[in-house]
């Protein structure tokens, strides 16, 4: 369906947290017409997370957003907006601007008209089954494979509530990002979490704490963004293997999945809105979702081959021009045979 947009708008989008919002927006909407609460959340906090600062992040993003209006700009605003009160602010916004504009009058009393798009009949081919779009079907393996997987995915508590992701290599070590674990010191006060994950009831399962051993063994490099420890020997799960053979490197268009904590939460993982966008030899963008916390986290193909070790996300560019213009709201992970090449140099693999 395709619905055409006044250019003079206000486009609220709604829909729970990871309904695919921000990707919507990215996809259709310039980098500079959406107003998004988490990076207002971040400007006024320097944390996307912090729900603290939702009060003062709205506060600006209402400002930016009049402001917008009042220069007869297209706006898209980028929050949940699920609620009748959180959409009610931003009606009375628009119609500060446009008090004689029928739809925001009908906005103001909640009765927007419904979207309607051509009547489409369709049948279904007799007698067979179709794929729709893009072929989505795994097998059931792929569940059973990702689960075992994912035990070796771990969370690193770093203390006054900041965590990243990471996962196992060898029994004892640990693969993270360099901004994770910066620095020896850091690394000797981290703690690293097997397990932290939730029951299918929705009851938080506490991680297994293990001390990490720093002082036998912590490398990084700040260019690539990677960063391995040593820990006390995990037994239990098979480390996530970075055999040459093992590894992989996807083409755009192909579809990435992610195990992580986002947020510094329970072990999550991204399944849907998971096409990879870009590939160089010092970076892999993808659309599959992530929030802070997520850094660290190790990025597969459909086939459960390590492809990335995910390290950063929002708007950026495609390649190394730092002037370039055309920004894309995207994640982005560092190949993961960059970083196997420097843990061999390092002796740290084989």
């Amino acid at each position: 369906m395709k619905i055409d947009v006044p250019e003079l708008s206000l486009a609220v989008l709604i829909g729970i947290t990871g309904s695919g919002k921000s990707t919507f927006a990215a996809r259709h909407f310039k980098p500079t017409e959406v107003l998004s609460s988490d990076y207002f959340r971040g400007l006024v906090s320097d944390d996307e997370n912090d729900q603290s600062a939702t009060v003062d992040a709205f506060e600006a993003l209402h400002y930016v957003a009049g402001k917008r209006l009042a220069a007869g700009r297209f706006t898209v605003i980028d929050a949940t907006n699920v609620q009748r009160e959180s959409r009610q602010p931003l009606v009375a916004l628009a119609r500060q601007e446009y008090p004689r504009h029928e739809g925001l009058r009908l906005a103001a009393g909640d009765q927007l008209a419904d979207v309607v798009g051509p009547d489409v009949e369709w049948r279904a081919p007799a007698g067979r089954e179709v794929v729709v779009g893009d072929n989505d079907l795994l097998p059931v393996a792929f569940l059973e494979t990702g689960a075992a997987i994912a035990k070796s995915v771990v969370r690193i508590a770093l203390g006054e509530r900041q965590y990243g992701s990471g996962f196992l290599i060898a029994p004892d070590l640990v693969l993270t990002n360099q901004h994770v674990l910066p620095s020896l010191e850091v690394a000797q006060r981290a703690v690293i979490e097997l397990g932290c994950q939730e029951t299918l009831a929705g009851v938080a399962i506490a991680g297994v704490p293990h001390a990490t051993r720093a002082g036998e063994v912590y490398a990084a490099d700040e260019a690539a963004d990677w960063a391995v420890v040593k820990i006390e020997p995990v037994a239990g799960c098979t480390p996530i293997s970075l055999a040459a053979g093992d590894l992989a490197v996807p083409k755009v268009g192909e579809r990435v999945y992610i195990i992580q904590h986002p947020g510094g939460g329970p072990k999550e993982v991204a399944l849907g809105d998971n096409a990879v966008t870009y590939v160089d030899d010092q970076r892999i963008q993808y659309l599959t979702d992530t929030r802070p916390g997520s850094s660290g986290s190790p990025v597969f193909d459909r086939r459960w081959r390590l492809v990335a070790l995910h390290h950063s996300g929002g708007w950026m560019t495609e390649g190394d021009d730092p002037n370039a213009k055309d920004l894309k709201f995207r994640n982005e992970g560092v190949p993961i045979g960059v970083v196997r090449a420097a843990l061999v140099k390092a002796r740290l693999v084989q």
